[in-house]
């Protein structure tokens, strides 16, 4: 398990020498343990971490943090996250939702929703989302929306595709040929660790869409995380339509993964199908195939 290392020192800079040694302890434990904890990149670093590091107010969070990191069992890591919960919440009400402050520590903060094995901690973190108040809640929205959307492009390898003709009228037969030149280029199977990462992100939006205000955020980032979803659905069931042996645990992921592709839909198709454009279209098509190789294969048991 690793913290995003630029951020947190930002924040509380005194604990720069603990933070790296623990990041080697954790690094050595996980190693010889092999335990499904939360697994954090060092190498997330969010924007705004230097404006947050002049405001006292923030400064409880980072330090319930930097406890949190040295938890090394999911039950500790569940109990210790109330505290930092409960320092958000208060932060909550001692800055305003537009101040860089607000930003940057949730930017921290929900940095969990997207980390390996940090299901268990989703219930816990969307809980105090849903109760910030409103104007705090949709700045939560669109820092969670633009995370989606570089995730996604990130595991795509790309930025988003940008075939001819992207901005084609829907319905025409440019933008068919167009969705149908985006929809190649995702053909290619992802490598084993970028799948990995595409259903991690999955994790995080299917807890996502049981928020209520959700559905209007994810709006914008819908296309690029359905296409990254649908091909790291694909590239999990191929290997396993050839004979490899799927954990239970990868089956449980991919099972999540395909829920988010068909609440996507659900919730989103309008959006996809139109104001999308060629992008939604191809995402559309995508969701479809993916779906279809899960159900006509045999590694899924539901």
């Amino acid at each position: 398990r690793f913290w995003t290392l630029a951020n947190l020192l930002c924040l509380h800079p005194s604990g720069c020498l603990q933070l790296q040694s623990v990041c080697q302890q954790q690094e050595d434990a996980t190693a010889a343990a092999g335990d499904a904890e939360v697994v954090l990149s060092c190498a997330a670093v969010a924007a705004g971490s230097q404006q947050a590091a002049a405001s006292q107010p923030d400064r409880q969070l980072a330090e319930q943090l930097l406890r949190f990191i040295t938890i090394q069992c999911t039950y500790g890591e569940v109990e210790e996250l109330k505290s930092s919960v409960a320092a958000a919440e208060r932060l909550a009400g001692k800055v305003a939702a537009d101040s860089p402050c607000w930003a940057a520590s949730m930017q921290l903060l929900l940095e969990l929703l997207f980390a390996e094995n940090s299901r268990p901690l989703h219930k816990q973190l969307l809980a105090f989302v849903r109760k910030l108040p409103q104007q705090h809640q949709e700045v939560v929205g669109q820092l969670l929306a633009c995370r989606i959307q570089q995730e996604a492009e990130s595991v795509l390898g790309q930025q988003q595709p940008q075939p001819q003709h992207i901005g084609a009228q829907p319905g025409t037969a440019t933008a068919k040929a167009a969705a149908a030149q985006v929809l190649l280029q995702q053909q290619a199977p992802l490598s084993a660790a970028a799948a990995q990462r595409g259903l991690t992100l999955a994790q995080a939006a299917v807890s996502l869409l049981w928020l209520p205000a959700a559905g209007e955020w994810m709006a914008p980032c819908a296309p690029a995380l359905v296409l990254t979803v649908a091909r790291s659905v694909r590239s999990m069931l191929r290997p396993a339509a050839a004979g490899k042996h799927l954990t239970p645990n990868t089956m449980e992921l991919v099972q999540d993964a395909v829920s988010v592709l068909y609440y996507t839909l659900q919730q989103h198709g309008k959006h996809l199908a139109g104001p999308a454009g060629v992008l939604g279209a191809a995402a559309v098509a995508a969701a479809a195939d993916s779906m279809l190789e899960a159900l006509q294969g045999t590694a899924l048991v539901r």
